[in-house]
């Protein structure tokens, strides 16, 4: 058994990188067709401009920084912080994000599907209730396992690793997922692993990277989600 006050930390770490809103996300030809908090920002490797929401910490962008804009806005400013512009598979709203179950919002900070504040706090409420005493491993940042060798930090209970696998290719919970759970996800150095946990499709050096390439193969040729399909899903959408 798990101690309460162990999962209860564990379940902060998560809740640190929750997304805090959804949105529909519009195009844009002009800032005036934004609201106050977003910019009229071109998407990453295309033409076309969508209304962004503009940052201020890094739990806006599912863990990933908040920092000054690099590209400039339609109006050629970059006084403002963005999140990165390549969470999950690409979204306009939450109907784009209903084929995995622990990211059913469009994060309009990333332009992607994440785990929504709901989804978030539910993490947190299922972990009360265990009684005896375990180590905590410490939440940071760090992109593999923190232990020797390859293992899971987190075992038994109904919010382990096994528990959460669902997390493992999710834009918002990589990196966490990648410390606490590397043998679950299949992030441990060896190769024999790596595709078989992390659900990608794998085919010589032409690989999909999220495991719903198929569900949303209906994005390849959309000119909103071009070059993100390109480089996340390149083996369903005939990019290799």
């Amino acid at each position: 058994m798990v101690s309460t006050k162990f999962m209860f930390l564990v379940s902060l770490c998560f809740i640190g990188l929750q997304v805090s809103n959804t949105a529909t996300i519009n195009p844009c030809t002009a800032a005036a067709d934004c609201a106050a908090t977003q910019k009229c920002i071109p998407l990453p490797g295309g033409t076309d401009t969508v209304c962004v929401e503009v940052c201020t910490t890094d739990a806006d962008c599912g863990g990933a920084h908040c920092a000054p804009a690099t590209d400039p806005d339609i109006d050629s400013k970059t006084d403002f912080n963005t999140c990165p512009l390549l969470g999950g598979l690409g979204c306009s709203s939450d109907a784009d994000c209903t084929t995995d179950p622990a990211a059913p919002a469009c994060n309009p900070f990333m332009l992607g599907c994440a785990p929504n504040t709901a989804i978030a706090t539910t993490i947190a409420a299922t972990t009360i209730g265990s009684t005896s005493t375990t180590t905590v491993p410490p939440c940071s940042s760090g992109s593999g396992s923190t232990s020797s060798g390859c293992v899971d930090l987190i075992v038994g209970g109904s919010n382990d690793c096994v528990s959460m696998a669902s997390y493992c290719t999710n834009t918002a919970y990589k990196t966490l997922m990648k410390e606490k759970c590397p043998k679950t996800c299949g992030y441990c150095s060896s190769t024999s692993s790596s595709s078989s946990s992390s659900g990608s499709t794998n085919t010589g050096t032409c690989k999909d990277n999220a495991s719903d390439c198929s569900a949303k193969s209906h994005l390849c040729k959309n000119s909103l989600y071009l070059s993100l399909m390109k480089s996340t899903c390149p083996l369903t959408c005939g990019y290799c």
